[in-house]
């Protein structure tokens, strides 16, 4: 089964190398953390090609698309493939650069809006939209809420900086 999933960034470590033990070919996998107001934690695996791969006519190159992105980014990711490993569903990207990922709004530091996708803004200042524009809305305000700037601080009430305990970070 494939979704369409609009989510918030909360981790996304370096790619890990990995090599297939059928034909040795040198792939990468990047292990993103992600959620949005229904959801915390949940993982995404991103099949990378080798760098410098050849690229089919009409493939996306998903390497360079998840290269841009960025913890706290709010993208809509298409065709990810759900799958269950240990009584535990995570979803995983598609071959042939069938899964692919835009975003949607960034924040700039210190919760500042630093982006909005081409033809997002009007929907998200509350000028229309319909109910994806409402979704981003959620994501967008449950991330500045709940997932940290990656220096290990988040607003708190009152718009103060609360530092976390070491153990959550």
């Amino acid at each position: 089964m494939t979704v369409n999933l609009l989510l918030g960034i909360i981790a996304m470590p370096p790619p890990r190398t990995i090599i297939t033990r059928k034909d040795a070919r040198t792939i990468s996998l990047l292990e993103l953390t992600v959620g949005d107001e229904t959801k915390a934690g949940f993982g995404i695996n991103i099949w990378l090609p080798a760098p410098f791969s050849y690229l089919k006519p009409g493939e996306v190159d998903l390497r360079a698309e998840m290269e841009k992105l960025r913890v706290r980014d709010v993208v809509l990711m298409r065709n990810v493939a759900l799958t269950s490993f240990r009584g535990r569903v995570y979803g995983q990207s598609l071959r042939r650069g069938m899964t692919r990922v835009e975003l949607l709004y960034r924040f700039g530091g210190e919760g500042a809006e630093r982006g909005v996708a081409a033809g997002m803004e009007r929907e998200l200042n509350g000028e229309g939209g319909g109910a994806v524009a409402e979704k981003v809305r959620r994501v967008r305000e449950w991330v500045l809420g709940f997932v940290s700037g990656g220096d290990g601080k988040r607003k708190g009430k009152g718009d103060k900086d609360v530092q976390l305990p070491p153990d959550t970070q």
